[in-house]
């Protein structure tokens, strides 16, 4: 039976609290299963990535909406913020499109599809356009002339301020969005529908909900998208791996290209979080996450970095220990390129805890002892195990930089910096908030169920 709080569902595993199952569901057609990655199937990856951000938006701005109909201005002022993040993330994925898209006009693609025949962008437009009468009711004195002078800079009304300079923010970035998705070309046959299996994603947003103004639906999404993406960066690392292998190194830089431009989106899907999430958001939701960590994913901590960047560096050190010609050299940059990424993604990821659970020895949910340390030791342990490292080698700098006096890092992670002060002040009350986690009690006695899957062979 499942367990519930007053909230709902709590969640029994990372699978299931990101609705990987419905999730990769949509991803079960010809062009995933059966065919190698092609600029096609990045494409419908990040339609599908693009689905998901607009089934947020919708219920970000109706929530919005119901915060300006209600004058709870703080609340009003948070949900703009994320939607000005999630719209900047969609920006991101479909400049991708747009890219891929032209492209393969470029190579005499035909089969068009567009967003419009999503209901997705409907139902966000109906909710952004009632947003925007309430503001409109908010800024104007609807019998008179425009304020917006007294409106925008009395001093009692700066959040205020904030508030409508972040809603034009992302309303100029949804023309840019927009347009970049109204025409997309595929070499491939189908509809949007059949393609990008709209109605299943939805299904996969929507099928674990918390009563009460939460984040939660936030959370699991900027979750999924980075799921839904990997999955193909993964298809392609291991044609890239493949390809090194046969000595066919001149087709690397296609399919690495395309891991590279996905990878930026799997970056850009911690930004919302990072930016907008506080200790107060994550903690109300904190008890419905259960005995998960992002360690349990199997597509990016696991297949992703585990396995299928370490394969490629040692697939490809073992080859061409040492890039001579044009040709090498080039898939040595794109290797350089990539290993940034993965280093980029776990610094952001240590982000995640210390502003939402602060230190002190404060423990995850699976009971790791010090959250925050737990990832930098994950960083660390990457950096010194790099297959990469021979081709920049500045280890020593990464590990000496934070131990010079005269740096700022020295300082900030000194005990009486600002920083290190409120992270220990955080740690105090999130460890007091969640006492059973602490001290492991309760349902958190019991030790999580997940076991790591299997090792991707790389020869």
């Amino acid at each position: 039976m499942k367990k519930r709080n007053a909230k709902g569902v709590i969640a029994d595993s990372y699978h299931e609290l990101q609705s990987l199952d419905t999730i990769f569901g949509a991803r079960n057609s010809r062009i995933f299963t059966d065919e190698d990655p092609s600029i096609d199937s990045a494409i419908i990856t990040l339609l599908q990535a693009a689905e998901i951000v607009l089934n947020n938006l919708n219920d970000l701005t109706k929530r919005a909406g119901k915060d300006l109909k209600e004058n709870k201005i703080n609340k009003l002022s948070s949900k703009i913020k994320w939607i000005k993040s999630f719209n900047l993330l969609l920006l991101h994925i479909t400049s991708a499109i747009e890219n891929l898209s032209s492209y393969n006009r470029l190579l005499g693609a035909n089969n068009q599809i567009s967003v419009y025949a999503s209901p997705s962008i409907h139902q966000y437009k109906s909710a952004y356009i009632s947003l925007e009468k309430g503001f409109d009711y908010w800024v104007f004195d609807l019998n008179n002339e425009a304020k917006l002078d007294q409106f925008l800079y009395e001093k009692k009304n700066k959040k205020s301020s904030q508030i409508i300079k972040d809603f034009r923010d992302y309303s100029f970035w949804t023309k840019k969005w927009e347009k970049n998705l109204a025409t997309i070309y595929l070499n491939i046959d189908g509809n949007y529908q059949e393609l990008v299996q709209n109605q299943i994603l939805e299904l996969g947003v929507k099928k674990i909900e918390l009563s009460g103004d939460t984040y939660f639906k936030q959370f699991r999404g900027l979750h999924q998208v980075p799921e839904i993406v990997t999955s193909e960066i993964n298809r392609l690392l291991e044609i890239t791996i493949s390809n090194i292998e046969e000595d066919t190194v001149n087709q690397v830089p296609f399919f690495l290209g395309i891991a590279l431009k996905l990878s930026n989106i799997v970056l850009s899907s911690l930004d919302p979080l990072v930016d907008n999430m506080t200790a107060q958001d994550y903690h109300k939701i904190r008890e419905n996450l259960g005995l998960t960590s992002g360690s349990h994913s199997v597509n990016i901590h696991f297949h992703l970095f585990r396995d299928l960047y370490r394969g490629l560096g040692k697939v490809f050190s073992k080859k061409i220990a040492q890039p001579s010609n044009s040709e090498e050299l080039e898939v040595a940059r794109l290797l350089l390129e990539f290993r940034s990424f993965t280093f980029a993604w776990r610094e952001k990821h240590i982000q995640l805890p210390r502003n939402n659970l602060g230190g002190g020895n404060t423990k995850s949910l699976i009971g790791a002892n010090d959250a925050i340390r737990t990832t930098r030791k994950m960083y660390h342990s990457a950096v010194k195990d790099d297959p990469l490292d021979y081709l920049v080698d500045h280890k020593a700098f990464l590990d000496n930089i934070e131990n010079l006096p005269a740096s700022l890092s020295f300082h900030i992670n000194s005990p009486d910096s600002l920083d290190s002060r409120l992270t220990n002040a955080l740690g105090k009350i999130t460890k007091k908030k969640f006492k059973e986690v602490q001290d492991r009690e309760g349902k958190y006695a019991e030790k999580s169920t997940f076991m790591p899957p299997k090792r991707k062979r790389i020869d």
